[in-house]
């Protein structure tokens, strides 16, 4: 709760969840490749992506979402170029990076999902 206090005071790349989000990238076995002022960079065997959370799980998603994969039994939606799912009261986002037009594999977004769910916040 304090960690999602602060994130709403602070833009987003200062607040703790970016800690978080780099730190679960790392978890997954992906480097970090840099940052934006909204999303941290990573890469996964030479794919590049963007990843970052929302706290605002009350609002739907887009109807574009449909249901992509389960992993751990958590649903990932996919709009295209965008994946979302929930993990910690949040939700945490993946979309094609600087470099690449298309989402990172399902194996890497497995692997993400599973860092999300067992990184520490």
């Amino acid at each position: 709760d304090r960690a999602l206090d602060l994130c709403e005071r602070l833009p987003w790349i200062e607040c703790p969840l970016a800690d978080w989000v780099r730190n679960a990238i790392w978890d997954a076995g992906f480097a970090v490749d840099g940052r934006t002022g909204s999303a941290i960079v990573g890469k996964a065997d030479g794919t590049s992506f963007y990843m970052w959370t929302t706290t605002n799980l009350g609002d739907p998603l887009d109807p574009a979402y449909v249901p992509l994969m389960k992993v751990d039994n958590v649903t990932v939606f996919s709009g295209g170029t965008q994946a979302v799912w929930q993990a910690r009261g949040i939700r945490v986002w993946v979309e094609a990076g600087p470099t690449d037009e298309a989402l990172p594999s399902r194996e890497q977004i497995e692997a993400l999902v599973r860092a999300s769910l067992t990184t520490p916040l």
